[in-house]
């Protein structure tokens, strides 16, 4: 029998590893366990916090050692990850002293939609790499299919990036089965990979008439439609989400042809394994253990963080902290007004993470100011997104004389070489010519 037992990260244990520990102690009792229940963030895949949390209670012999001083984080940093949670109430009590006074004011910056979230993102975190040689930093989001939008808007950049121990939005399984389709539609050989289950439904779908981003919008419905039997709910909700996300990026494609072209370009290069990557794209779940001298916790909204199927609160509330405390020295809590075409709400961790703060303590531009670039102004009120001022030039010729710039939500800035009804010809500075839908593009006033 062993004479002496250590677990690490103890809040993560089951009923099958208590069971087994117990086991192994038997006769002796010397365990020496490690863990903060604070991360406890896998309860989805059988964890119980009480093991934990009740420890005292079961070895009540056992002596407990609180690590109170924080060798990473910023006194703000961890001011605001307190301040949040604080409200769960089945906790440990505890105090994280800062080895390092002061910090950065955390920032709070809300988005007109997901698309404009991602562009100002991406955005920070380039301005932030320039200012900070030997900087890196991590874009940390509740799921998989939220990673399209910034692994797209990086590779506009030119910032190499990595996808930490998770898959990107170009490998998730329902991404790859409706682009196979795709292939197949055409006649061209399939470089994704499928699922065979449900490989006729979708061929149907991608076969009916109507607009491509209606047909890929048709096959999204087919996954989820014939989603396997005893699949976790929460990767139920990815597939889904991720299939009807691939539909919204299809309306910005005058084509299947033009849509594949792209997809397969962010496939290939979007990744980079280089010794010089400085970006992470992760998951939370997946950024547990890691740290980065800036984070942007994205997606800060009701139904995302927390997410919509998650059934415990706290837990989510930890995945938070969890998220708040990868950060050593800046932290930026990002949300949008609009995801997907439809309202958002701010989270509530947002609230109770600013709670904890002085007013020095915070970066406030949750007024979605400035979130996306300057729109030449109509004649008519109309709300600034894609194809809002692209149909005003389309029935007024003079103005399109004068305006040369767009924006694409995919291909980035670009010049407009010439307009026709629904289609426009753009010049883009990474993808050179391209036909895309006048309604997927915005006028700016800037250079391009």
């Amino acid at each position: 029998m062993w004479r002496y037992v250590m677990v690490d990260e103890y809040q993560d244990i089951n009923l099958a590893q208590d069971t087994l520990i117990s086991e192994l102690i038997a006769g002796n009792g010397n365990l020496w366990v490690v863990g903060d229940d604070d991360q406890a963030i896998y309860g989805w895949r059988g964890s119980e916090i009480r093991y934990i949390t009740g420890f005292s209670n079961r070895y009540r012999s056992a002596s407990v050692y609180r690590l109170r001083e924080n060798y990473r984080s910023t006194l703000v940093i961890l001011r605001a990850a307190a301040s949040l949670i604080e409200h769960n109430r089945e906790r440990l009590p505890k105090v994280l002293v800062p080895a390092c006074s002061g910090g950065a004011p955390i920032c709070f910056h809300s988005s007109q939609d997901d698309w404009a979230e991602a562009r100002w993102v991406v955005e920070s975190v380039r301005k932030y790499l320039a200012k900070t040689p030997e900087g890196d930093a991590a874009v940390l989001v509740r799921t998989n299919s939220q990673t399209a939008a910034f692994e797209g808007q990086l590779d506009l950049a030119g910032i190499p990036y990595t996808i930490q121990g998770a898959q990107g939005f170009w490998t998730l399984p329902s991404i790859g089965a409706i682009l196979a389709g795709l292939q197949r539609h055409l006649g061209r050989n399939s470089s994704w990979k499928g699922l065979d289950y449900i490989q006729h439904p979708i061929d149907r779908a991608l076969d009916r008439k109507g607009s491509l981003a209606e047909r890929v919008r048709t096959a999204a419905a087919a996954i989820e439609a014939k989603i396997p039997k005893g699949m976790r709910k929460e990767n139920v909700d990815e597939w889904v989400t991720s299939a009807h996300q691939l539909a919204d990026m299809a309306m910005n494609f005058a084509d299947a042809s033009s849509f594949l072209d792209y997809a397969s370009q962010q496939h290939r290069t979007g990744q980079s394994s280089s010794g010089s990557v400085r970006v992470t794209v992760s998951t939370i779940h997946q950024a547990k253990g890691l740290e980065w001298d800036a984070v942007f916790v994205c997606g800060c909204e009701e139904g995302i963080l927390p997410h919509a199927s998650a059934p415990d609160l706290s837990e989510e509330r930890r995945l938070a902290f969890v998220a708040a405390t990868r950060a050593k020295r800046y932290l930026t809590f990002s949300w949008a007004e609009s995801r997907g075409g439809q309202p958002t709400s701010r989270s509530r961790f947002v609230a109770e993470a600013r709670r904890g703060l002085a007013e020095e303590q915070i970066d406030d531009r949750s007024s979605a100011v400035g979130a996306r670039p300057r729109r030449f102004k109509s004649s008519k009120s109309q709300r600034s997104k894609p194809g809002s001022h692209a149909a005003v030039v389309t029935r007024h010729s003079s103005t399109a004389a004068k305006v040369h710039c767009v924006e694409h939500p995919q291909y980035g800035v670009g010049r407009v070489i010439s307009i026709g009804q629904d289609v426009w010809h753009v010049r883009f500075a990474r993808f050179g010519v391209k036909e895309v839908p006048g309604r997927s593009v915005c006028l700016i006033d800037g250079s391009c």
